[in-house]
């Protein structure tokens, strides 16, 4: 059997090539025009023809070949593997997309390598990728984890525009045994988040179906002294009923986490299992 392929989509790919090659194409045609108006002598006539016809035929043949859409592969034949996110359209069934952002030293990397069941210490992230994995859902089902550089906030503006359940995951403190409440830090949250929502509000083309807030090293900032708690919940209180008001997505739940606690990351894996699961029973309704 043949690979299968979407077709439909090769004349939109098709425009797209010949807009890249009409310059060469371009060059056949001025050969053929002068061929054909008779600027040249007629020695010349057939051959700048022939070769301005044989340069438009090879660009529109060339572009052709471009615009064969790519084959589809099994959803199931991706698990384990990183690949960019434009070749996660390229599956024989929808694979919902879970977005994982946040600043730098959040947690982002680790709690995908807990969620994917990765033990190999943690290194971190410097390029968008996606993760696909395999829930333990009847039948399975597949998800891809995004990731992306938190240093490099047009990455994670890009995750927060394309996926379908987006988990932003914030902390009290970059440091992983500081539990004092640094001011900075979460000022420079605060930034994020206001550039992730123009993102959202500029760029998304629909509705997110979910988002989760995780306040991440939840062992540290519970030990906090009170004021510095307070200080703390006073953040996480204003974000959630920020984001909760906005009509950014159909459902905004918050949940103190430790990436070091394995009920901590096993509630996230149920979270994302239950949202494949409605997924999976909207699309057969």
């Amino acid at each position: 059997m043949g690979a299968r392929r979407r077709w439909k989509d090769f004349p939109s790919r098709l425009k797209k090539e010949l807009d890249g090659t009409s310059a060469i194409a371009g060059f056949g045609g001025v050969g053929l025009g002068a061929a054909g108006w008779g600027f040249l002598a007629p020695p010349f006539t057939f051959f700048v023809a022939g070769v301005g016809g044989a340069i438009t035929l090879s660009a529109l043949a060339y572009a052709s070949f471009r615009a064969i859409p790519p084959k589809l592969l099994d959803p199931h034949d991706l698990v384990g593997t990183e690949i960019d996110l434009d070749k996660l359209q390229n599956s024989t069934k929808k694979i919902l997309k879970v977005a994982i952002i946040g600043r730098s030293q959040a947690g982002k990397t680790t709690l995908r390598n807990r969620l994917k069941f990765d033990v190999a210490e943690t290194v971190r992230t410097e390029k968008l990728e996606a993760t696909v994995v395999a829930l333990p859902t009847a039948p399975v089902q597949c998800v891809a984890l995004l990731d992306g550089d938190g240093t490099k906030y047009r990455q994670q503006l890009v995750m927060a525009e394309v996926c379908d359940f987006l988990i932003i995951i914030l902390d009290h403190n970059s440091s992983d045994d500081d539990r004092s409440f640094d001011e900075d830090r979460v000022a420079k949250h605060n930034e994020f988040l206001e550039q992730v929502s123009n993102s959202i509000s500029m760029y998304r083309t629909e509705k997110l179906r979910k988002i989760m807030f995780l306040w991440n090293k939840r062992d540290l900032w519970q030990q906090s002294d009170s004021e510095e708690l307070a200080r703390f919940k006073s953040f996480t209180e204003n974000v959630f009923n920020k984001w909760r008001q906005s009509n950014f997505a159909n459902s905004v739940v918050q949940q103190p986490h430790s990436n070091e606690d394995a009920s901590d990351v096993s509630f996230v894996m149920r979270a994302i299992i239950d949202f494949a699961k409605e997924d999976g029973n909207e699309s057969r309704t």
